[in-house]
């Protein structure tokens, strides 16, 4: 937690699309952490993102990558865009966005119940 730290605002916001149960937007560095926590207590810690592009400039990062997530014994890969707003030389804002958010919203409503 030391190093994801460092590398995001402590006002960093997290958008989380979608209408699923985890949707929404997390405001502030513990908000963003307990996101990815409860993300890794319904995932078992099962879960990566395997970098395929990155576009950057001066201020934003954007990465798609294929996110790999399971719940129980459902693996889930999808694509996704990671948007990230640069200020500081830290993460200020960031945007999860799935190519397929009907089937997003589907596994991460299902995982959660």
């Amino acid at each position: 937690m030391a190093t994801l730290s460092a590398l995001y605002s402590p006002d960093v916001v997290f958008h989380v699309s979608g209408r699923h149960p985890l949707s929404g937007d997390y405001l502030g560095l513990d908000s963003a952490f307990g996101y990815m926590l409860k993300v890794g207590e319904i995932t078992g810690g099962r879960g990566v993102f395997e970098v395929e592009t990155v576009l950057a400039d001066d201020d934003t990062v954007v990465a798609v990558v294929m996110g790999i997530a399971w719940s129980k014994d459902t693996e889930f890969r999808r694509r996704i865009i990671h948007v990230n707003r640069i200020e500081n030389g830290q993460v200020r804002e960031f945007w999860d966005l799935p190519y397929d958010q009907h089937a997003e919203d589907e596994f991460w409503t299902k995982a959660v119940e």
